[in-house]
């Protein structure tokens, strides 16, 4: 993971990133972000992972899945509405036809929850697959929507 972290600093070295290392209580972060910032959260399934499991005495009940749900929902409300552009990146892993075990269901659970509380107060929601992109979700304009792929924004 070190060796992954360094060498997305190195390869965006000249494009004027900020690496902010946090895997856990992602709010904390807010003292460090400005208005003007875009942030690229990468990665919504490896935090809510940390979070369920940096501890394995918890048992994820039905209301302690809510409650994880819930703060951590709260922190990237908070983070959206302290930044002019926030993008999350996260994992669909629902359709891969694996059976998982049964220990992974609260997490599977936590993570559509999460998915689904996002995607209702996101801009836009957007799968990208393969090199492809399957717009779910847009209410910017047709020249906003323009300059996000043309990388206005997100460089």
């Amino acid at each position: 993971m070190r060796h992954r972290i360094d060498k997305h600093r190195i390869d965006r070295k000249d494009k004027r990133f900020t690496t902010i290392e946090k895997s856990e209580n992602i709010s904390t972060i807010l003292p460090e972000l400005q208005i003007n910032d875009a942030v690229l959260f990468d990665c919504l399934g490896n935090l809510l992972a940390n979070e369920m499991f940096s501890d394995l005495s918890i048992v994820y009940s039905k209301n302690k899945i809510v409650e994880t749900v819930e703060r951590i929902f709260s922190d990237i409300e908070m983070i959206a509405k302290n930044v002019h552009t926030l993008i999350i990146v996260s994992n669909e892993i629902f359709s891969d036809g694996i059976k998982y075990a049964r220990d992974a269901e609260p997490y599977l659970y936590a993570l559509a929850a999460l998915h689904i509380r996002i995607a209702e107060i996101s801009d836009v929601v957007i799968e990208c697959t393969h090199g492809s992109n399957m717009i779910y979700k847009n209410t910017l304009s047709d020249q906003k929507m323009e300059e996000i792929f043309n990388e206005k924004i997100l460089r």
